[in-house]
């Protein structure tokens, strides 16, 4: 029976721009938060955001270099990955296992910086580059030498799992063999606006699941996976899990908030697809936004359903990668499950609110995990989980 195996993972994130980096760094709970000031007049001063560093910037630029000097942000994040993603697989550029291979990237705001200049006058990009969502998929097909599918899909912030899902759909009925799969998202002023307007961003950072929650914070970056059909890999037990199941809905009942209902939908799902009870899974990433109604929906569902489960939330480290979030949770249960630990959430024990398992303290903590669930919710009622399972 074939098996969808995640042979390979790339990272760029604002707490590092390679795998080990980022897990070391989510692991410890080193994060990179830093206040900005407006990004337009009127706005709040000393909101908290999480970017790149300018070093980190420049070494993906540099990386790049055979690729376009002015490639916008969103694309040369998620190529910088792929390329990770590919390379870690064992495979290289323009590779036979490649050269039909899916491309699916989950983006929230197409090429957002290119967009940004041109409001404020500097047309220069916006002349050389398309501001689509297609062209961050077009970079990375280009980049990795795929002829094969290539689309990006804007589900807000459950884009990545939604694209995890199309590629587990395809190699399924074996339309594919390879998937790279991801996500990339450049800090927008558009989007920072948007949540500005709704009161969202704030001078403290994201502390998800803590009594006195209340603002998300931004992030910026990319992430990525490849999958391959089980019986296209040589050495199963290298691989750093099978992508067991996938599920998204959309409830639609609300612009912004989450809806009970429709979030527990999505969870019983993913469960029926995986063919797994709530007391199997061993640990859950969770979207956790650090928002009152985000946190207080999940919550309720892992006190009812998953009693058994330690739950993480690692935007309270990494901050808020919008559509790429979900890959990046992708990535880091993978990782997961190849160590065997889980990494902190950044609160301590008096702040948090709620009675289940939620993974506390500075370090990680050591537990023995077979399925690992991956959150990401999003405006719109957009909703969407996948299920690891450890490969031994």
């Amino acid at each position: 029976m074939m098996r969808a195996l995640v042979t390979g993972l790339g990272v760029v994130s604002p707490i590092g721009i390679s795998v080990e980096t980022f897990w070391r760094a989510l692991c410890a709970g080193r994060s990179h938060f830093t206040a900005i000031t407006p990004v337009y007049p009127g706005m709040k001063d000393g909101c908290i955001t999480s970017r790149l560093s300018n070093v980190d910037r420049a070494q993906v630029t540099r990386d790049l270099g055979n690729m376009s000097p002015t490639l916008p942000d969103s694309s040369a994040y998620a190529v910088h990955a792929a390329l990770q993603a590919i390379q870690d697989a064992g495979l290289a550029p323009g590779d036979s296992a490649l050269r039909n291979a899916l491309v699916c990237v989950g983006n929230n705001e197409a090429e957002a910086d290119i967009l940004d200049e041109l409001v404020e006058g500097n047309r220069e990009r916006w002349k050389r580059h398309p501001y689509a969502g297609h062209s961050i998929a077009d970079a990375v097909s280009l980049a990795i030498g795929s002829r094969g599918p290539a689309y990006t899909v804007h589900n807000t912030c459950a884009s990545g799992n939604v694209a995890l899902e199309v590629a587990l759909r395809m190699l399924k009925t074996g339309i594919i063999k390879t998937a790279v799969i991801g996500g990339g998202d450049v800090f927008s002023k558009k989007v920072w606006s948007g949540f500005h307007t709704l009161n969202a961003l704030g001078p403290a950072q994201c502390r998800p699941f803590s009594v006195s929650r209340r603002y998300i914070t931004i992030a910026e970056g990319g992430a990525f996976l490849v999958l391959q059909a089980s019986e296209d890999v040589p050495d199963a037990s290298r691989a750093y899990a099978e992508l067991l199941a996938a599920a998204s809905n959309n409830d639609a009942q609300h612009p912004t908030n989450p809806d009970l209902n429709g979030v527990t939908s999505c969870h019983l799902l993913a469960l029926s697809r995986a063919g797994l009870s709530s007391d199997q899974v061993d640990a859950v990433f969770a979207h956790g936004t650090g928002t009152k109604a985000n946190d207080a929906i999940e919550a309720r569902i892992f006190s009812e359903h998953y009693q058994g489960a330690a739950v993480t939330a690692i935007k309270g480290t990494t901050g808020h990668l919008m559509a790429t979030a979900g890959a990046l949770g992708a990535v880091a249960s993978c990782l997961a499950l190849r160590d065997q630990i889980l990494p902190p959430t950044q609160i301590n024990s008096a702040e948090f609110e709620f009675g289940f398992d939620l993974v506390l303290g500075d370090t990680a903590r050591s537990r023995e995990m077979t399925y690992v669930q991956n959150n990401s919710f999003g405006f719109g009622g957009n909703n969407a989980i996948t299920i690891f399972k450890a490969v031994r």
